[in-house]
């Protein structure tokens, strides 16, 4: 031997300290090399792996709350994994409730960040832990094959793909900036659910999806973009565990499942396209709890009791209280599990069981619910305001309510696409939905993006001889029947999808076990369906950015080469600008816009008709103006600079323009104006009257009393104006008497030479009008 044993023993203690040594001194040398280009503070690998660290513990968090729930009403019969999917599934639903709960109570503080996970942990932890010891998770000893390994690499690409765009906050959705993530820093500025001021309808809707978001924004940081990436983050880890579900769907439905089934939502290109991909919204959020759903329909449908109702609502509740497009999945398993609950009190053995699962899904579905429809109740005065108000007391209401109510409704459908109209075109629907867009224009055109394999192979789900594999798919055509009348857009699908996917790929999984020619077809219709959607992920169909949202995060990594550190930091324009000036328990009215995240206040919105409770032009002075907006609680108000295109009536913009130009010692920021509320009352003064000089083509010339202004645009060819109070007369003697009364003027330079007198001061534009004010 060369060495003596002594000698070996102190080598390996030599080598055992030498070459961590000799690591970390490399680390530090390449670390000081690095740092001259790019100081490790502006690394954004650091601020992502916090985020991953808050989304697991948010995870375990879910876990250990639902679990205990799950294993008192979940069947024995379920595996593991199954087991722990429902239990993230109620998880998710009990940290919405305690968000809601803590909201309610005004106790929404930062330390609820880490308090709340902490606390489901501590309650549920130890249940978890032993039900993972005794439920250990069953291992596949089958050898992967060469499907197993191409399915698993392209799913991981697929989920690469999806997972980019996350990392950037700037590519949020249109809806995310208006109300989803809106809605969460609402509730963490104020600390508190409230009642939203104006008849708000996006904050009286479910938005489920919004609660969890308050979580994020809630995170110890100063930053949007980190509040931002940790929504963003929390939606894609509902989407990644949609993916386990999809997977334990295609395995109830076959046995023998492969360890790729998953892959199986990606036959649906659509979540590579902007608007159906994770963009702050609530979609994904929604579809994460279909395959639960469906997972405890199975469990209800075998064995119908009280337990397996209460889960089955549960689920469904939560659903449900994500947002009203969920009704493609509510409404289809609520009529599948009450018909066979009625069957089996009639016709069934046990017919008291029978009798206490029905009461249970619907006594159990009210209850869990009851965030949604009794908090309306009690803050709007009408379980699902501004809807269905007809026997009831809605507050706030006006008398413009019911048309800014009805115009809200009809704007949000997209042009040229129309509900089905009779059976007939209810049936051409349900065969051309995924041929034919049903979405904004603007996205990706008349090009087919959602996946059309469910519709192609629908005729072979009658052929394939499983029973439970044809009920998902009835149930995913009722899913189409509701999305044709409650939202007819593509991106309303994406609930519907984990259901599609799984009948799909247990479908494709069943023919290519037939072997022969059956199998090569298969393979060339999934084939042609992945070389067509290939090119979908590079659409510029991101109207928000006008590109591709690929093409957005290569620039936005890009800009830490080109040094520009803070720069990525910046977003959404003039309202952070605005939230860097406001002092601390500012409430803002937002006038006239709907994008308004990043304000870093609570705000109060008045864009119609999506506010259908406020109406400046009803108001006649400037005190009733001043009461009216004291009554709102606001302290400042923003507005833009641009002219209104005809959102507002004329009297509202006169009144509204009239008041801030006087009253609130308006400062430009940017393109917006910001004023602060008078701590006095104007004066009492008469009903203020307006003069209107134009081209007479819908508002003759003359003056008005204001109110009489107050014409709904939205109201569109049937909006009429009264005639004037005093017609405008050519007399310039009889002008001047009118001029003596009039505070308010309105005045078309394409149509009207008059001059305007120099104590009238310009205070705005409304369409081609352009408003003054004397006062």
């Amino acid at each position: 031997m060369l060495w003596s044993s002594e000698e070996n023993k102190t080598t390996d203690s030599f080598r055992r300290w030498v070459f961590p040594v000799l690591l970390v001194a490399g680390l530090l040398l390449f670390g000081s090399v690095v740092r001259k280009h790019t100081p490790l503070e502006h690394w954004l690998s650091f601020r992502y792996l916090a985020c991953w660290l808050a989304i697991l513990v948010f995870l375990v968090a879910c876990l250990c709350g639902g679990y205990p729930v799950v294993r008192r009403l979940a069947s024995p019969g379920f595996d593991a994994p199954s087991h722990l999917l429902l239990s993230l599934a109620v998880g998710v639903y009990l940290f919405f409730l305690a968000i809601f709960v803590l909201g309610l109570l005004a106790l929404l503080h930062p330390a609820v960040f880490f308090l709340l996970p902490l606390a489901m942990m501590l309650a549920g932890g130890p249940a978890l832990l032993r039900g993972m010891v005794t439920e250990r998770i069953p291992r596949d000893d089958n050898p992967l094959d060469w499907v197993d390994v191409f399915g698993i690499a392209a799913g991981v690409l697929a989920v690469f793909a999806v997972y980019l765009p996350v990392l950037v906050p700037s590519q949020i959705s249109y809806d995310a900036r208006w109300y989803h993530l809106a809605i969460a820093e609402h509730y963490a500025v104020q600390g508190a659910v409230r009642p939203f001021q104006g008849g708000w309808i996006a904050g009286a809707v479910p938005h489920l999806a919004s609660f969890l978001y308050t979580w994020a924004f809630l995170a110890p940081t100063s930053l949007l973009f980190d509040r931002i990436v940790l929504s963003l983050h929390l939606e894609f880890l509902l989407f990644l565990s949609t993916l386990a579900g999809v997977h334990l769907l295609i395995r109830a439905l076959v046995h023998r499942t492969p360890r790729a089934a998953w892959v199986s939502l990606f036959l649906f290109p659509g979540i590579l396209v902007y608007d159906s991909g994770l963009i702050g919204g609530a979609d994904h959020v929604a579809a994460f709890f279909a395959p639960p759903i469906l997972l405890a329909l199975f469990q209800a449908w075998r064995s119908w009791d009280a337990r397996s109702a209460l889960l089955l609502a549960v689920l469904l509740s939560a659903c449900f209280l994500t947002k009203y497009s969920s009704l493609n999945i509510f409404l289809p398993v609520a009529l599948a599990a009450g018909l066979r609950g009625l069957w089996l009190l009639f016709r069934g053995d046990d017919r008291c069981a029978a009798r206490q699962g029905l009461l249970t899904l619907v006594g159990g579905g009210l209850l869990a619910t009851s965030p949604h429809w009794l908090k309306n109740w009690i803050f709007y005065g009408a379980p699902f305001y501004p809807l269905l108000t007809g026997p009831f007391h809605p507050k706030p209401w006006t008398a413009d309510s019911p048309q800014l109510l009805a115009a809200f409704l009809s704007s949000s459908s997209i042009p040229g696409v129309e509900k089905p109209h009779g059976l007939g075109e209810l049936l051409k629907l349900l065969v051309e939905f995924s041929f034919v867009p049903h979405d904004w224009e603007i996205f990706h055109g008349k090009v087919p993006v959602f996946g059309s394999l469910f519709t192609l192979l629908s005729p072979v789900f009658l052929l394939l001889r499983s029973l439970r594999l044809l009920g998902v798919a009835v149930l995913c055509y009722g899913g189409l029947v509701c999305w044709a009348y409650v939202g007819l857009q593509d991106r309303y699908l994406q609930t519907l999808v984990p259901w599609m996917a799984a009948v799909s790929g247990a479908a494709l999984l069943l023919l290519w076990r037939e072997g022969g020619v059956t199998r090569w077809a298969a393979a060339s219709l999934v084939a042609f369906q992945l070389l067509w959607s290939a090119d979908h992920y590079f659409i510029p169909s991101n109207s928000m950015l006008h590109q591709s949202s690929i093409r957005h995060v290569t620039e936005f990594f890009a800009m830490g080469y080109q040094k520009k550190y803070e720069e990525r930091f910046e977003l959404f324009g003039d309202y952070p600008r605005v939230a860097q000036v406001l002092p601390p328990g500012a409430r803002v009215l937002v006038h006239r816009s709907h994008l308004h995240l990043g304000l870093g206040a609570p705000s109060v919105l008045d864009y119609p008709p999506d506010s259908i409770a406020i109406g400046y032009g009803r108001t006649r002075t400037m005190r009733e103006m001043f009461e009216l907006l004291r009554r709102l609680r606001v302290t400042h108000l923003v507005w833009p600079a641009e002219r209104d295109p005809g959102v507002f009536s004329l009297a509202d913009n006169l009144m509204f323009h009239a008041f801030v130009s006087t009253y609130t010692g308006e400062q430009k920021i940017t393109h917006l104006w910001l004023g602060k509320f008078p701590d006095t009352p104007p004066p009492e003064t008469p009903p203020l009257k307006a003069l209107v000089l134009g081209c007479e083509k819908k508002i003759k010339n003359g003056m008005y009393p204001v109110e009489k202004l107050h014409v709904l645009p939205q109201l569109g060819e049937s909006a009429v104006y009264p005639d004037p109070e005093i017609p405008w007369p050519k007399n310039p003697t009889f002008q001047q008497a009118i001029l003596a009364n009039t505070r308010l003027l309105a005045r078309d330079p394409s149509c009207s030479n008059f001059e305007v007198p120099g104590d009238f001061r310009g205070i705005g534009q409304w369409g081609s009008f352009e408003l003054f004010y004397q006062p």
